[in-house]
C-alpha cells in the first residue's frame, strides 16, 4: 500500500487520524525504544492523555480493543500517534500528556472547521506552546 499525503501551509494532518508526534532527546534520538527499555525513564506504557478543553477527563480511546488513546508506529523512526480530541471548542482541543510520571505536557489544537468531520484538518497544533512543523518524514517533531 502506498500513501501520499499532500499537505499545504499551514496544514498540520487530517485531524480524524489523530496527531503523529516523533518525540526525540536532544541529539535527535527516538525518546522512546521498540524494545521497551525505558532508555531515559520513558516507557509505552507511561503515557497517559487527557482532554482538558474544558475540565479534566481522560482521552477517549479510539486504537485496538477500544482501550487506547495512543498507539506506536515503528518506521525509519519511532512515532506516536495520539487519538484525536473531539472536544473542540471555537475550533481548539486541549489534550494533557504525561509521558511520564510528573512530567506533564499540554498538546493544543487547531482545526480548519466548525466540526470535527472527515474532511477535517488541523492547521495548527502547538505542544507547550510551541508550534511545530514537519520534520523531513511526515512528522510533527517534539524535542524532550
Amino acid at each position: 500500500m502506498i500513501l501520499i499525503s499532500c499537505r499545504k501551509i499551514n496544514n498540520s494532518g487530517t485531524a480524524s487520524h489523530g496527531v503523529f508526534l516523533h518525540f526525540i532527546d536532544s541529539a535527535g534520538r527516538d525518546l522512546f525504544t521498540i524494545d521497551s527499555s525505558g532508555r531515559n525513564g520513558y516507557y509505552f506504557d507511561s503515557i497517559y492523555l487527557y482532554d482538558i478543553t474544558q475540565g479534566k477527563t481522560v482521552l477517549n480511546a479510539c486504537y485496538e480493543d477500544g482501550t487506547k488513546n495512543y498507539l506506536f508506529q515503528a518506521l525509519d523512526e519511532l512515532r506516536t500517534q495520539f487519538c484525536p480530541n473531539l472536544h473542540i471548542l471555537n475550533r481548539y482541543s486541549s489534550t494533557l500528556v504525561q509521558l511520564k510520571r510528573g512530567q506533564s505536557d499540554t498538546l493544543i489544537c487547531h482545526i480548519n472547521t466548525d466540526q470535527m468531520g472527515s474532511g477535517t484538518n488541523y492547521d495548527s497544533v502547538w505542544y507547550n506552546r510551541t508550534l511545530l512543523k514537519y520534520d523531513g518524514k511526515g512528522n510533527l517533531e517534539v524535542t524532550r
